[in-house]
């Protein structure tokens, strides 16, 4: 999804009833897990554009980039348990729009590094927000 909304575009969710109407299980687990995830990162989803800042790949890890106004968002797929650091380009201070996630950040130049501790497989992608960043 969150590469889908940082190209400009759209997605169908593609959820459809059974014959006689109800929604499988399967579909509602995958809906409640996307809701409570936009219920965290919808800031960075909802009312936003593709940012002048393209996508890419590195190593493992995705970055797809939103903005809203002046804010960019920046959002980090691919990572893994434990502690983790990586960079992206942002010349301020970032936070994330997840609220239990600790980390430190050294701004360098044209780009912020991000120490991420304890990083927890259930927070899926995390979504940086750069007020002023664009």
């Amino acid at each position: 999804m969150v590469e889908v909304v940082a190209n400009n575009g759209n997605l169908l969710l593609n959820v459809g009833p059974k014959a006689d109407g109800t929604i499988p299980e399967g579909q509602i687990s995958r809906l409640k897990g996307l809701g409570q995830w936009l219920a965290i990162n919808g800031e960075g989803i909802y009312d936003t554009r593709c940012s002048r800042c393209e996508s890419y790949q590195l190593e493992n890890l995705s970055f797809h980039f939103t903005s809203k106004g002046p804010d960019r968002y920046c959002f980090v797929d691919g990572l893994s348990a434990g502690n983790q650091t990586f960079e992206f380009p942002c010349s301020v201070q970032v936070h994330c729009l997840n609220p239990e996630v600790k980390f430190s950040q050294y701004i360098e130049q044209d780009h912020v590094k991000i120490n991420l501790e304890n990083y927890k497989d259930d927070w899926q992608v995390l979504c940086f927000k750069a007020v002023n960043g664009e």
